[in-house]
């Protein structure tokens, strides 16, 4: 779990830094989308909803957020991450918390969508 939360916070590190034109913002994606993606295996491996980045749709993008800590069972504690428009969720805004079974269900239909899409690609 460790390993894990170090990761989450190099991701939310990472987020806070500011870019300068296009070349620092695609940089700065790029190595979001690497931890993201490291952060999706250690989190399913661990068989926990931390590290897992949830999606709130917003104009033509969405406001993301990765999940930092289970709390009291029932609910999640989320981190915002400054990731491509920057856009923020109203109702979450840096962080809050939300309902388990919600991001339970959010991350569910991810797992699933991902598993039909690389049945697709055999």
């Amino acid at each position: 779990m460790k390993a894990l939360q170090q990761k989450i916070q190099e991701l939310i590190t990472l987020s806070r830094k500011p870019t300068n034109g296009w070349d620092e913002m695609e940089t700065k994606l790029k190595a979001q989308d690497a931890l993201i993606e490291e952060l999706k295996t250690l989190a399913r491996d661990k068989k926990t909803f931390i590290g897992r980045t949830l999606k709130f749709p917003m104009a033509d993008s969405y406001a993301l957020y990765v999940v930092t800590a289970v709390v009291t069972g029932t609910k999640v504690h989320v981190q915002w991450l400054d990731y491509c428009d920057g856009w923020q969720d109203r109702r979450i805004g840096n962080s809050g918390t939300l309902d388990l079974n919600f991001a339970k269900t959010q991350l569910d239909f991810e797992d699933y969508i991902e598993s039909v899409s690389r049945k697709s690609k055999i």
